[in-house]
C-alpha cells in the first residue's frame, strides 16, 4: 500500500512567505527551492511532529520546486492557445494574440510563491473579458479574423477586425501595473539613490552583481530592493554586509543631503544592529565581549 501525505512545509521554504511579491524574478525563487534537501524537510517535519512520528514518513519525499520564469511563460502560452482554439470551433474566428498581451499577463498575474492560479484569473481578466467585446463586433460584422495587440504606453488594448482592420481600442491598465504606476517620480528618484548604494556597496566588497535591483514596485508605498546572494558568513563577510545594509542611507545624504535622507534607512540600521549584535554576542568576534549567556528556560517562567 502506497500512502502520500501532501502538505505545505514553509518551514523548509523560507520564502513562502512572500506572498504579494511580484517583482522579485521567479528564477531566483527556483534557485533557492532547488537547494531545499531531504534534510531540511525532515527539520521542518520535527517543528510539526514527534520524532517517532517523522520517522514513520520516511526517506521517499517529492520535493517540489517553484516554477522558473519561462513555465510562467509557458504556462500563459499554452493557455492562449486554448482561448484561440475554443474560439475558431464554436465561432468560427481566427484570434491571434501579440507577445505584448503575454507579457502584459506576466507582469500583472505572476506571483512567484503562490504558484498557477493567480496567473489564471489574470488570464481571464485581462484576454477573455475583453475578447469577448472584440468577438461581439466581429460577429455583428461578419467579420473571421481578429488580432490583440496591446499598447504600454497609452494604456490600450488594441482589437483590428478583419483583413482590412476596423481597429477598436479598450482602454486597460493592469491592476498590478495601477500599482506600480502609483509612486510618484520624486520618491521612486530617491528610492533608485537609495539602492544604488546598496548595489554599488555590494559590489565593491563581495565583488558580485547583485541578483536583482529594484527601484519601483507593486506596493501602496514607494520601495524597492537589492537582492543578494546566499553568501556563507565569515567575520569579515559579516562587517561588509553591515556596510552594504548601511550604503543606502550614506547615498541618499551624499545626492540629496541629510536634510532630506528618509525613514526608508529605518529598516536598514535594523538589519545592521542586529548583525552587529549577533557579531558581538551570538559570535563572540568581538574581541572585548566574547561571551552571552541566555536567561534558563525555567527562569522565563517565574512570575515578577
Amino acid at each position: 500500500m502506497l500512502i502520500i501525505i501532501s502538505g505545505n512545509l514553509d518551514e523548509a521554504y523560507s520564502m513562502a512567505n512572500e506572498t504579494a511579491e511580484t517583482d522579485l524574478d521567479a528564477d531566483i525563487f527556483r534557485a533557492y527551492t532547488e537547494k531545499i534537501t531531504l534534510v531540511d524537510i525532515k527539520n521542518a517535519l520535527s517543528r510539526k511532529f514527534k520524532p517517532e512520528q517523522v520517522a514513520r514518513f520516511g526517506n521517499i519525499h517529492l520535493i517540489y520546486k517553484s516554477l522558473r520564469k519561462r513555465d510562467f511563460e509557458q504556462l500563459i502560452q499554452q493557455e492562449i492557445h486554448k482561448i484561440i482554439h475554443k474560439n475558431h470551433e464554436h465561432f468560427g474566428i481566427t484570434v491571434s494574440i501579440s507577445e505584448k498581451i503575454n507579457q502584459l499577463v506576466y507582469q500583472n498575474g505572476v506571483f512567484p510563491v503562490q504558484g498557477v492560479r493567480p496567473v489564471f484569473s489574470s488570464i481571464t481578466d485581462i484576454i477573455e473579458s475583453n475578447l469577448s467585446k472584440f468577438m461581439f463586433e466581429a460577429l455583428i460584422k461578419e467579420q473571421t479574423e481578429i488580432e490583440m495587440d496591446y499598447d504600454f504606453e497609452k494604456g490600450k488594448i488594441i482589437g483590428m477586425l478583419g483583413k482590412n482592420p476596423e481597429v477598436h481600442e479598450i482602454n486597460y491598465i493592469g491592476k498590478v501595473d495601477r500599482i506600480r504606476q502609483g509612486n510618484l517620480p520624486d520618491i521612486v528618484a530617491n528610492v533608485s539613490v537609495h539602492e544604488s548604494g546598496h548595489a554599488i556597496a555590494y559590489g565593491l566588497l563581495f565583488g558580485l552583481a547583485p541578483l536583482q535591483l529594484r527601484s519601483k514596485i507593486a506596493a501602496s508605498y514607494a520601495g524597492g530592493f537589492t537582492f543578494s546572494h546566499q553568501i556563507h558568513l565569515t567575520k569579515g563577510n559579516i562587517t561588509d554586509k553591515i556596510k552594504v545594509f548601511l550604503a543606502g542611507g550614506v547615498a541618499e545624504a551624499l545626492v540629496f543631503g541629510e536634510e532630506n535622507m528618509t525613514p526608508s534607512c529605518s529598516t536598514d540600521l535594523e538589519d545592521a544592529t542586529n548583525m552587529a549584535a549577533d557579531y558581538v554576542r551570538r559570535y563572540g568576534f568581538d574581541h572585548n565581549f566574547r561571551h552571552f549567556t541566555e536567561v534558563p528556560e525555567y527562569l522565563e517562567w517565574i512570575p515578577v
